[in-house]
């Protein structure tokens, strides 16, 4: 089973995006683009009107034509359009010597708690000094890796992390799912084409990516909370929360293990496996994990461990990835 029920896509509102400059631009009010590429070379692009705000700081007034361009990413096909983006002049006469830029995605609700000490639903996909100039005319400038470490920075995470961890790191702020042939990963769509029940899809298409294979299984296709669960304790990989101790134990011998960055976290009912997660941080002392949830959208998550065992009839597990 998955995160969100059926019609539950999260689609983002409006943006927050500032600039701020390196010395006073000619004009104070302008309009540039937000664009983005999908993997087939098309673009859509997102008009910003600009306003000066105080000293050499800009931010975004509004947007001429609507958000409507976003919120399309989400649907079906549509989402490797989050992939490649760009700040484009289309024509505007004043350059931009761009010191530092944020770009926050912003939506309603997302699922779960949010951690400590951040906002998980205002998601900063860019958010570092830049240092480079938008010219005047026709010109484009690649937000691809300053939002890969912007992205990095704000889950907490440096560039030695696993793979799988900073993989799914790269996607924080991106809401949607891909049909088969929808993008370059052709036959295994990125999360499948489904809006319902996607967690379970979520976390193995990122084991699958980076090459993780337990026990002989390469995590593809994968769609159910359940078959995960399976597949760890087929090996004899998969711990169980002990709230009476605080500690995480195999459910074979008994042996205690702590939860690593990229491991899988199971939340189960009464009624069994209900929600698939990606480990992010374990705090042995509130007994709280910090998770990669997703894919509406993909986020980070506080899981309050001990306390939803112990007060909501919750019981969690984890899949050791790596020995």
């Amino acid at each position: 089973m998955g995160s969100k029920k059926k019609g539950d896509k999260s689609y983002p509102n409006e943006p927050y995006i500032e600039l701020i400059m390196s010395h006073q631009p000619e004009h104070n009010n302008f309009v540039r683009y937000l664009s983005f590429k999908n993997h087939f070379g098309s673009y859509k692009r997102l008009a910003v009107q600009f306003r000066k705000e105080s000293g050499l700081t800009w931010k975004s007034q509004e947007f001429p034509e609507g958000i409507d361009i976003i919120r399309s990413f989400v649907d079906t096909g549509n989402r490797n359009y989050w992939d490649s983006m760009y700040i484009e002049n289309r024509g505007g006469r004043t350059e931009l010597p761009i010191h530092h830029l944020v770009i926050k995605m912003n939506y309603d609700n997302p699922s779960g708690s949010t951690p400590v000490g951040i906002d998980h639903s205002s998601i900063p996909i860019v958010d570092m000094e830049f240092n480079r100039t938008l010219r005047a005319g026709r010109h484009q400038l690649s937000l691809n890796r300053v939002s890969q470490l912007s992205r990095y920075k704000w889950a907490g995470i440096s560039s030695y992390a696993p793979r799988v961890v900073k993989t799914v790191a790269e996607d924080l702020g991106k809401s949607g799912s891909d049909g088969k042939g929808q993008d370059k990963y052709g036959y295994n769509p990125k999360y499948g084409g489904a809006v319902s029940y996607l967690c379970s899809e979520f976390v193995s298409w990122y084991y699958y990516y980076c090459g993780i294979r337990i026990g002989g299984n390469n995590f593809r296709d994968i769609v159910g909370a359940q078959q995960m669960h399976n597949i760890f304790q087929d090996v004899k990989r998969l711990y169980y929360y002990k709230n009476s101790d605080n500690t995480w134990r195999n459910v074979d011998n008994g042996n205690v293990y702590i939860p690593k960055a990229g491991d899988y976290l199971e939340r189960r009912g009464p009624a069994g496996a209900e929600h698939s997660m990606i480990m992010l941080r374990w705090d042995q002392t509130s007994k709280e994990a910090v998770v990669f949830n997703g894919p509406w959208p993909v986020t980070l998550r506080r899981v309050r461990i001990d306390h939803d065992e112990k007060n909501n009839d919750k019981v969690f597990y984890v899949g050791r990835i790596s020995y």
